[in-house]
């Protein structure tokens, strides 16, 4: 384990919320790796093991959403893994109805807890619209190289009963897992937006909003829909000139206008902007604002049911008529929107016209799996798409029926909206901007690192001078990959901001130069806000007196669950309405979890489970601790601003030991605690002063039934405590003992009442 001293820690901390408050940050989000579920440089093979009757049943109920227990398997080169007891159904909503129909399969339908690769849930499509089969990966692809939080996929092989059911796109599931993976977080609300959400106004109340085609995925029974009328309301009601202003603070506008125009140009008419369809919404709970993320991406580059031409429509007239369209129609008329819009128009028709997007990832793409789909036979069913069809539908236009058409062919389209898009954008020379700011600060130094990433053309070389009311001489940023800039040319650049006393405010600001000498300034705080923070620690006396970041055995909650947890304590003269309370686990997100409306007295403790579920009652945390290392912090919040009370980091927790303030409460150290006290003082263990193990052998430990003994002195008395400090046995006898009877956990040995050692028990 390792600690940092907590009283500088503060310091350092409040400096970071300084930040935070009086600046609109924009946090990047993070971008997992494939990993060996979505690798993509093979075909992996997902097999189905499944009740004939039940497979049976999902084909003759196609609508039903029941989930039949399966077998899952997965193989690549590197592994092979057996999921035993998941969910197996039909997905979709066309493809119900097609010949090769798309599975969801559910890792946690009959084990909440079960996951795999850390994710809950996967989608196996089918792509049987599609006669290349990569459209919806390629375009998620082109979404997370835009560092926008899209799903991860691959193509699998699938079969069901060892039955060959053809290649399948595995598409990663939006969720909490998901929305957690690329936030940090999971406490918001996340809608799921399908047809016809066209985020229309339709009034100040909530519960307007509360309709089918804004499915609130978490939170559903709190069921709050105040975020949602507010960005509406927003969106919709607010005056175009001061549009930036009101939307920003609740929208991450700047990621929005990537996926705006990566909508645009992949011809996605199933989307928010033409078919008022198929997007999700997530309130990021880090920093109050919405975050886009786009979803189900196959009638797109191209393919058709409506008989418009997506290859060249106009980039600035592209929703459904005179149809409510907010999020595009009003977005598009704020110039500043406008213009990173146009910019990320150029930007990405630049990429469809190289050889690189066109050859080496799209064709590459289909050599990889051109094999299983000549095998697949499910292909063929729905459109009659040959493999002929799939091998020219790259190039070339291909009639699939009626009204489904593929207009150009996959490489064709990428052209031909690359160039008539080009044509249609405005005549700019695209000048770079900020697209993210972040920071973060040396645990153990006296500089803030501040962090901008810039967007714009790629031969474009950017200068960027930085000021702030703490250093009285602007500095240039480099992106050298020397000093705190990490890597060089990645767009990236970064200045240590030092840290040499108490202040009372920061404000930035950021002069950005291109090659051809043309500037924008950007300046935070935006939008002449007027905020302040009082620079002080918080007169609130609690610490965090004892935690368990791997609970397997050693403290069950009141639903029998083992979880992680931490213990608060009062250690002042007054008491504290822990109303005015936030835990968090990110030293700069104070706001994650508002403590309950309780009364804490002094000398008295709250034990707070950090197990992510809500349910379970108001001291059951949104976040969970991790055992490689955590932040726990408390803090106070008045006003507008968050103070720290107390602030912790640990590394290297070890499986059911707690961690804590020994032998006072809330004083001195916190160390490897030698019983678990939760909701106990710490002082009142059984207080022996030797803990050594040098005098006593005991083996196995862990031990399933009997324990055995080995000793160089007379065992007169043997001793068992089990983890809150009760006996649970005596005995003289001195070189066996049967504890068969006990429960599994952790339980302590004393032996003649001067030597306590750790043992535990398992199945």
């Amino acid at each position: 384990m390792k600690f940092v001293n907590l009283a500088y820690l503060k310091f350092l901390a409040t400096t970071w919320f300084l930040l935070l408050v009086i600046v609109s940050l924009i946090a990047q989000p993070n971008l997992p790796a494939n990993g060996d579920l979505y690798i993509d440089t093979e075909v992996p093979r997902v097999d189905i093991l499944i009740d004939t009757a039940a497979l049976d049943a999902i084909y003759a109920n196609v609508w039903s959403n029941f989930e039949h227990p399966a077998t899952f398997i997965y193989t690549s080169s590197s592994i092979t893994d057996t999921i035993e007891n998941v969910g197996f159904r039909l997905r979709g909503n066309t493809s119900r109805n097609a010949s090769k129909k798309s599975f969801k399969v559910s890792f946690n339908t009959f084990d909440s807890e079960q996951k795999y690769k850390g994710v809950e849930k996967i989608n196996l499509n089918g792509n049987h619209n599609d006669p290349t089969l990569i459209r919806p990966k390629l375009c998620f692809d082109l979404f997370r190289a835009l560092e926008i939080p899209a799903s991860r996929s691959n193509f699998v092989e699938l079969y069901i009963n060892n039955s060959y059911y053809g290649l399948y796109a595995n598409i990663e599931h939006i969720d909490e897992q998901f929305v957690d993976s690329r936030f940090n977080n999971n406490a918001g609300n996340l809608y799921k937006c399908t047809w016809p959400a066209d985020l229309q106004y339709l009034g100040t109340n909530p519960a307007n909003y509360d309709v089918d085609q804004y499915e609130l995925i978490t939170n559903e029974i709190a069921n709050d829909r105040n975020d949602l009328a507010e960005f509406i309301i927003v969106l919709n009601n607010t005056p175009i000139i001061e549009l930036p202003c009101a939307l920003d603070p609740i929208f991450n506008v700047q990621d929005y206008l990537k996926c705006m125009a990566v909508d645009i140009m992949i011809g996605n008419w199933d989307g928010p902007l033409y078919n008022k369809n198929n997007f999700y919404l997530y309130k990021n709970a880090a920093d109050g604002r919405f975050e886009y993320i786009p979803y189900d991406l196959d009638n797109t580059l191209g393919l058709d049911w409506l008989g418009e031409d997506w290859g060249n429509r106009n980039i600035f007239n592209w929703y459904n008529g005179n149809e409510s369209r907010a999020l595009y129609k009003r977005i598009i008329q704020v110039p500043e929107y406008r213009t990173q819009f146009n910019q990320y128009v150029q930007q990405i028709a630049a990429l469809f016209l190289s050889n690189n997007f066109q050859e080496q990832y799209s064709i590459n793409l289909k050599t990889l799996i051109e094999p299983y789909a000549i095998n697949d036979v499910f292909r063929v069913l729905d459109y009659g798409y040959t493999i002929s069809d799939f091998q020219n539908a790259f190039i070339e236009p291909l009639n699939g029926g009626s009204f489904h058409d593929d207009q150009y062919g996959l490489i064709s389209f990428l052209i031909t909206r690359a160039n008539s898009a080009l044509q249609q954008a405005d005549n700019n020379t695209g000048i770079p901007y900020l697209n993210y700011l972040d920071w973060e600060g040396g645990y153990l130094n006296d500089s803030l690192t501040v962090t901008i990433k810039m967007n714009g053309p790629s031969d474009n070389t950017v200068l960027i001078k930085a000021a702030t009311n703490l250093m009285q001489n602007t500095i240039t940023l480099y992106d050298d990959g020397l000093l705190a800039d990490e890597f060089a040319n990645d767009s990236i650049y970064t200045y240590k901001m030092p840290i040499t006393s108490a202040i009372d405010s920061v404000s930035l600001s950021f002069e950005i130069i291109d090659n051809n000498n043309q500037t924008q300034l950007f300046t935070y705080p935006a939008c002449n806000e007027s905020r302040s923070i009082i620079f002080n620690e918080s007169q609130i006396n609690l610490v965090i007196n004892e935690f368990m970041a791997s609970n397997e055995n050693a403290k069950a909650d009141e639903y029998g669950e083992y979880d992680d947890w931490f213990e608060i304590y009062n250690t002042g003269n007054n008491t504290v309405n822990l109303s005015d309370v936030y835990i968090t686990d990110n030293f700069k997100r104070p706001f994650k979890f508002n403590l309950p409306n309780q009364i804490l007295v002094p000398g008295d403790f709250v034990l707070v489970w950090a197990d992510e579920d809500q349910s379970q009652g108001d001291l059951h945390c949104n976040f969970k601790l991790k055992a490689a290392g955590e932040e726990i912090a408390l803090f106070e919040k008045v006003n507008d601003h968050f103070l720290p009370i107390d602030l912790l980091r640990y590394e290297n927790a070890e499986t059911d030991l707690s961690y804590g303030y020994y032998p006072e409460d809330g004083i001195g150290e916190i160390v490897e605690l030698p019983f678990i006290s939760p909701e106990n003082s710490n002082s009142e263990m059984l207080g022996f002063e030797d803990l050594s193990e040098d005098k006593v052998l005991i083996y196995p430990n862990p031990f399933k039934t009997e324990i055995y003994i080995e000793s160089n002195t007379s065992l007169l008395d043997l001793k068992v405590y089990n983890s809150v400090g009760q006996l649970v046995l005596q005995t003289e006898q001195k070189s066996r003992l049967n504890l068969e009877s006990l429960n599994n956990g952790i339980y302590y040995l004393s032996v003649n009442d001067e030597q306590l050692i750790k043992i535990l028990k398992t199945n």
